[in-house]
């Protein structure tokens, strides 16, 4: 299924208020693509972390962009491109996902992808590079399964989404060469279990419908706390 009529149906089915966000303005140089936003749902099963990570890329050049490298957190495995460039083109190469995506000048384009990282036991550390200036960044993942020890993103409190409570983290504005690092930690009170039956699509549909515009408040309430 086309990612728009995914997302459209997903919207439909979760009874949301909260529409896909428009992009925002870039907050990119003219050296290379920049991300509108990214969204990540994080999902844990025993031995793995499984993320779902859908990217608004921009392109704010002069020439047509005709491929963007993707960072992974390192170790990732079952790399999958569910949506957007050319997919059975789509490569690994050390840590970053090779996708050829052709955007003209000033376009942009919905690249959606998912991966596996090793999650023995819980806590578990990972780190990530931001590679292209980055407007938006969310994190979510079920309240009562995980939450992030972190200092590079903010904690924004939870949410219900058509009855699943989710736990938030995000920051804005974001430079290229920033490390993203956050700990997965047991919520409070959780006792392990097998991830419940939120499929890949169901959390793409969750991040898509509902992310933009909860860490468009979140982050407005977290800068209004700093200025207070």
């Amino acid at each position: 299924m086309p990612l728009a009529a995914l997302l459209a149906f997903g919207c439909a089915l979760l009874g949301s208020a909260l529409p896909v966000a428009a992009a925002s303005a870039p907050v990119a140089t003219m050296s290379g693509p920049a991300l509108d936003s990214e969204q990540i749902a994080i999902t844990y099963a025993p031995g793995s972390l499984s993320l779902f990570d859908v990217v608004r890329v921009a392109n704010p050049q002069t020439q047509a962009l005709r491929q963007i490298q993707l960072p992974l957190i390192p170790g990732a495995t079952n790399v999958q491109v569910q949506s957007g460039g050319s997919v059975a083109a789509a490569k690994v190469v050390g840590s970053h996902l090779v996708l050829p995506l052709t955007l003209p000048p000033q376009g942009h384009a919905t690249v959606a992808f998912s991966y596996v990282v090793p999650a023995p036991q819980l806590p578990v550390n990972l780190v990530r590079t931001v590679d292209f200036p980055t407007a938006q960044l969310a994190i979510i993942m079920r309240a009562d399964q995980l939450s992030l020890r972190t200092s590079s993103l903010a904690a924004m409190g939870t949410t219900q989404i058509n009855g699943l409570t989710v736990r938030q983290f995000g920051a804005a504005a974001i430079p290229p060469g920033t490390l993203l690092a956050f700990t997965a930690i047991p919520a409070p009170g959780w006792i392990a279990q097998a991830a419940a039956a939120f499929t890949p699509t169901v959390w793409i549909i969750i991040a898509s419908c509902a992310l933009a515009g909860l860490l468009y408040v979140g982050v407005r309430r977290d800068a209004a706390g700093r200025s207070a």
